[in-house]
């Protein structure tokens, strides 16, 4: 078996969107805003990767790449909502591409050129019984289980850093509490044999009106071999739910049903009570 970050926070958040994404392997379509979050994400990716090659990428290199990136994930299936359809799709498109670029172009002016780049959309592959067996941890899994993943961006003076897109402010704690910061510090470890310096947490604020002015907002933590030993433990028992056959929904009342594609499409809808 082959765990991820994705895998551990759908199965955190609600095990039935587990159970039809990973398990019956129901694809629904990405929301308008998960659409922009890749192509900010596919952009800063590819800027990123051009300046550890010393190509010196400008603004106008982002820029392309991410219009190209809109452009083909509006050719797929979108799902659109009842206020983005009365709109019109060729509006919404306009919109996501300005409020995407406007954040691309603050975020260049104001972190791009601090940044030095290690190591860009780095793989991992971690066996789950060696690195519990080196923590010392009571337990074993009786299969081979790996963790796997990409560290996004790690720079040169050892400081992982993550891109959020959000169209509102971060809390405080939020990089002090990401699972996803701890895992990459694992993976981290792994790939260096040292725990990063400092984990980033780079929230890109989307404009939610005319009025807004995107914003980039960055938040530093820490992680520890107790931050990694605490992240173990959860997934011992996210997979062991998981072998189980053990995928219980949130209550219905959570936000997370809110934001839920599977919700949108009713596929949940015989499930819940």
């Amino acid at each position: 078996m082959k765990i991820s970050f994705s895998k551990i926070d759908t199965y955190s958040k609600c095990g039935l969107k587990y159970y039809f994404k990973y398990v019956e392997k129901i694809v629904v379509p990405p929301t308008v805003s998960m659409a922009v979050g890749r192509a900010v994400h596919h952009s800063l990716e590819k800027f990123f990767e051009e300046k550890k090659n010393n190509n010196n990428p400008s603004l106008e290199f982002m820029l392309d790449v991410y219009n190209d990136k809109i452009d083909e994930l509006f050719k797929e299936e979108l799902l659109f909502s009842e206020e983005e359809k009365l709109k019109g799709i060729e509006t919404v498109k306009g919109e996501t591409k300005d409020a995407g670029a406007f954040s691309i172009k603050v975020f260049h002016k104001s972190r791009a050129s601090l940044i030095e780049p290690f190591l860009v959309e780095q793989e991992f592959e971690i066996d789950l019984n060696e690195i519990i067996s080196e923590f010392d941890m009571k337990f074993w899994f009786d299969k081979a289980v790996k963790l796997v993943g990409y560290v996004d961006l790690a720079s040169a003076n050892d400081h992982i850093h993550e891109f959020k897109i959000k169209t509102f402010r971060p809390k405080g704690d939020e990089a002090d509490k990401s699972q996803q910061l701890t895992i990459y510090a694992l993976g981290f470890k792994e790939i260096t044999g040292t725990l990063p310096q400092k984990v980033m947490l780079e929230c890109l604020i989307l404009p939610r009106s005319k009025s807004d002015l995107p914003k980039v907002i960055v938040l530093e933590s820490k992680r520890t071999n107790e931050d990694l030993e605490r992240l173990l433990k959860r997934i011992v028992r996210i997979v062991d739910g998981i072998y189980k056959g053990v995928f219980i929904p949130p209550d219905q009342s959570s936000w997370i049903c809110q934001y839920c594609e599977y919700r949108k499409l009713e596929i949940c809808k015989e499930y819940l009570i």
